[in-house]
C-alpha cells in the first residue's frame, strides 16, 4: 500500500488521475481499508467521468460496489 501510495504522490496529479485513485483504492482494499478503498473509488469515478470514460466509469463502480460489501477486487 505503501507503494501505491507513494506514486500518487509522485504522479503529481494525485487523486485527480483516475488510474492513481483506482490502484490505491485496491491496495487500500486488499489491506481491509474499505473506508478509504471507497473514498479512493470515489475519486477515480469521478476522473473517469470528467475524462468522459463511460466503460472506465462502470467498471469502477463495479469495484466499488464489492469494496461497499467488504471484499478486495480481484480479477
Amino acid at each position: 500500500m505503501k507503494q501505491a501510495e507513494q506514486a500518487v504522490e509522485l504522479s503529481g496529479a494525485g487523486l485527480s488521475d483516475a488510474g492513481n485513485a483506482a490502484t490505491l483504492a485496491a491496495a487500500y482494499a486488499e489491506a481491509g481499508r474499505f473506508a478509504e478503498a471507497i473514498a479512493a473509488a470515489d475519486s477515480a469515478i469521478a476522473g473517469a467521468h470528467r475524462l468522459g470514460l463511460k466503460d472506465a466509469s462502470a467498471y469502477l463502480e463495479r469495484q466499488r460496489a464489492a469494496y461497499r460489501a467488504g471484499r478486495a477486487w480481484r480479477e
